[in-house]
């Protein structure tokens, strides 16, 4: 209830309040004094409702998800955010205090106007103020320059450059009469990391000596940054084993392959930066298809089909890059024991968009994928040679769709019908959540055990899925059907299964389906028998029902 209905509902117990004074003026009625009091405790209650209702929604305890929610989805979600982001800032602070130091050294020894040190950011082509010192109050207090108003970082090679100033560099907010500079250039990896520039208001200040001698500095602040780069790689690896070891877990828990890809796709997604990720399987007859894409939704290829088959058949990562639209290209396959079964290919638009350590979490990640995938495909062959399900001894699956396709076939043969019943056990999964993993085995075996002592000799029943069973009445018609239906579920209904003084409840949804009448093939009977189970739901009471 809003905060206007909470209004509304006082106000009309006030006017009540006030209709009954007025009439227990007019009347003197004992009734109309009960009734008085009675919306008089009603409109208090309500008013105090509102007032509690304020108080959680001013102290933040609303039903509603937090502002921290947004960032963590469970406590241990919370805890590793956390950690990262205490990580990454302690070697933040490293940094900065290195560079303070660094620029103190210079402003001190050298006896310097100002020494400054800029970050430069490629993407953005901006200077980024990082530390300075000066002897003047003026400096600029803008941190990022780019542009025409950054023409004396612009002007810079690879080498220091010694200058002559005539007025007031664009780093200070008040005329000064500055006379030299000198800007030395800082690479690290190949790649412009800043600049550091100290200036004096004496002509010729920098000669050859001085400028060696801040270049050994210069060289000392690139070896600071380096070590802070340890501090992030060290942060970075743990994280990547973390969430190495709940990718690894997971994967224990997904059955099938669409779900291993999707667990695959989600894990990438998180730990990797992309403009667009594809990730392509095998089919049967040795087809590559694209089973994932994350990113952009691009469904178009990203690079040829040879470059991919060439990449599966070494068995090895590999990057491409170019200077089309994407500029890298990581190809990353999904192998297990010399078997590869697909490829994972992220592309972005920047160049060098990943390091050592991304590509090799990602080929970590891929190489517990084609463990998994190994591990379906290995299930799969087995349980197509077997035609029992190993806990509750009935048909499994493939031998129960066996079994209704050649119940189609003599149906069509002999002019005769039969139904298809498929039962929906409810709340499976919480059974399992609520109880454990052996309470929820041994609802299934329950169920399982009232089926088949309800059935017919004549007639089938298999375990289709986990939470679903299907039987096959043979030579029967729809009331026959709803009869054995609703015995079934009134014995379902009727079991209690005791665990540690909690009883764990037994229901089903029951659909069913007629030969002729709702489909003439085993597809299509399964499919009216899931409109079915449909409708059932949404009937509650019943819980069973037919297509039409």
């Amino acid at each position: 209830m809003n905060f206007i209905q909470k209004l509304i509902w006082i106000a009309i117990g006030l006017l009540a309040f006030i209709a009954g004074v007025l009439l227990n003026a007019i009347f003197f009625n004992s009734w109309i004094e009960i009734l008085l009091i009675g919306l008089g405790l009603a409109a208090a209650a309500a008013l105090w409702i509102l007032v509690i209702d304020g108080q959680k929604n001013a102290s933040g305890k609303s039903s509603s998800k937090s502002h921290y929610d947004k960032y963590a989805t469970s406590p241990d979600d919370a805890e590793e955010s956390a950690i990262e982001v205490l990580d990454d800032t302690q070697a933040s602070l490293m940094f900065n205090q290195a560079a303070d130091g660094f620029m103190e050294l210079l402003h001190s020894n050298f006896q310097t106007h100002s020494a400054y040190f800029y970050l430069y950011n490629a993407v953005e082509d901006e200077w980024i103020l990082q530390s300075f010192r000066s002897e003047c109050l003026g400096f600029s207090k803008k941190n990022v320059f780019k542009g025409e108003e950054a023409l004396l970082f612009q002007s810079m090679k690879s080498e220091p450059l010694v200058i002559a100033l005539k007025g007031t560099p664009f780093y200070y907010t008040q005329l000064l009469q500055l006379r030299s500079a000198a800007l030395f250039p800082l690479y690290r990896r190949g790649q412009l990391l800043g600049v550091v520039g100290v200036d004096h208001t004496k002509d010729n200040y920098f000669n050859d000596k001085t400028v060696d001698r801040i270049r050994i500095l210069t060289r000392m602040i690139v070896q600071s940054v380096q070590s802070m780069d340890g501090v992030y790689i060290k942060n970075k690896l743990r994280r990547y084993l973390q969430w190495t070891r709940e990718f690894s877990a997971a994967l224990t828990r997904k059955r099938g392959e669409e779900a291993i890809v999707a667990q695959l796709r989600q894990a990438l997604s998180g730990a990797l930066s992309f403009d667009t990720m594809q990730i392509f399987l095998k089919s049967a007859e040795g087809h590559l298809q694209m089973a994932a894409i994350a990113g952009d939704g691009r469904e178009s290829e990203i690079l040829s089909r040879d470059v991919l088959e060439k990449t599966m058949f070494h068995q090895k990562r590999s990057f491409v890059t170019g200077e089309g639209e994407f500029r890298s290209t990581l190809i990353v396959p999904i192998c297990d024991q010399g078997h590869c079964f697909g490829a994972a290919v992220l592309a972005s638009k920047e160049t060098n968009a990943w390091d050592i350590y991304e590509a090799q979490f990602a080929e970590t990640l891929a190489h517990a994928t084609g463990l998994a995938l190994a591990r379906t495909h290995l299930v799969r062959h087995l349980t197509e040679h077997e035609t029992h399900d190993s806990q509750t001894g009935m048909d499994n699956e493939p031998a129960f769709m066996k079994r209704l396709d050649a119940e189609v076939e003599r149906a069509k043969r002999f002019g005769t019908t039969f139904c298809l019943l498929v039962f929906y056990v409810d709340y499976v999964k919480n059974i399992y959540e609520t109880f454990g993993v052996v309470a929820g085995d041994r609802i299934l075996e329950k169920i399982a055990e009232i089926i088949q002592s309800g059935i017919r000799q004549i007639d089938r029943a298999g375990r289709l899925q986990d939470d679903r069973f299907g039987i096959l009445l043979v030579e029967s018609k729809q009331t026959s059907a709803m009869e054995c239906a609703r015995r079934l579920l009134t014995k379902i209904e009727n079991t209690e299964i005791d665990f540690g003084g909690e009883l764990a409840p037994l229901t089903a949804t029951i659909g069913i389906a007629v030969y002729g009448s709702d489909g003439d093939t085993a597809r299509t009977l399964m499919l009216s028998t899931e409109q079915a189970l449909v409708r059932a739901k949404k009937l509650k009471e019943q819980q069973i029902s037919f297509v039409n």
